[in-house]
């Protein structure tokens, strides 16, 4: 089967997991502030938490992202773990772990291979969580495929919609700034309901490099309220049309 890539895409169904290698034993005497720091995690990114295994090698979730902020709040999950560890072990290397974590789309139309995976996890079996994991993760978007189209198609139509509702044509977009605000707007509109790499966004909106768009999504997901409110907006006015 065709598969998707891993994404920050909000709703997503994510596998996280995170070890240490060559017998390394990153969180051995740290899995109670490892479990607290994946609790405070969660609340800050609003993650929905379906299974997690903290062992002394590592350890393992699958959740449910709210939010197109996965990878960002990993960053500081990972940071944390971190600190923590050189705090509790300043003999140990705590830089070891702070940026060793693998995150993939999870299939979710196969809910008996789900269950296994989710059984593994509460049974506390890493090793097997993880094998059972790679029968579910979703492969990169950017491999041509049927599914790779359908993201391509479904996010042309996101982004026609969006400029349509600002009132804009295809040719005023292109005039506009790189950063200005409602082609933030719709670059973070487009990350939220489709996987598709930010490149094609970039592309799409005339934002020029990826890394503009990323910036332009990061401010009206973390940092700007008004913005924000305005995606809210957006995306509540796409639901009506989708369920009219």
């Amino acid at each position: 089967m065709a598969r998707l890539a891993r994404s920050d895409r909000a709703g997503g169904l994510h596998w996280i997991h995170s070890r240490g290698e060559d017998n390394e034993f990153p969180l051995e005497g740290l899995e109670q502030e490892t479990a607290l720091a994946i609790t405070e995690a969660a609340q800050r990114s609003g993650w929905g938490e379906l299974a997690r295994l903290v062992a002394a090698d590592g350890y393992c979730l699958v959740i449910r992202s709210s939010r197109p902020n996965l990878s960002r709040a990993m960053t500081a999950l990972q940071r944390d773990l971190a600190r923590r560890r050189q705090l509790f072990f300043p003999e140990r290397a705590g830089e070891l772990f702070r940026d060793r974590y693998q995150s993939w789309l999870l299939e979710e139309d196969d809910p008996a291979a789900l269950e296994r995976l989710l059984g593994q996890i509460r049974d506390g079996a890493l090793d097997a969580a993880i094998r059972a994991s790679k029968k579910l993760r979703l492969q990169p978007v950017t491999e041509h495929s049927d599914h790779a189209d359908a993201e391509v198609e479904l996010a042309e139509a996101l982004s026609s919609y969006a400029i349509g509702w600002y009132g804009l044509s295809e040719d005023e977009i292109v005039t506009l700034a790189n950063s200005a605000d409602c082609k933030c707007v719709i670059a973070a509109f487009i990350r939220s309901r489709c996987a598709i790499p930010v490149a094609w966004i970039a592309d799409r909106l005339v934002m020029g490099h990826a890394s503009a768009a990323s910036r332009g999504i990061l401010k009206v997901t973390e940092s700007n309220r008004e913005l924000e409110l305005e995606l809210a907006r957006l995306q509540l006015a796409r639901d009506i049309e989708e369920t009219s």
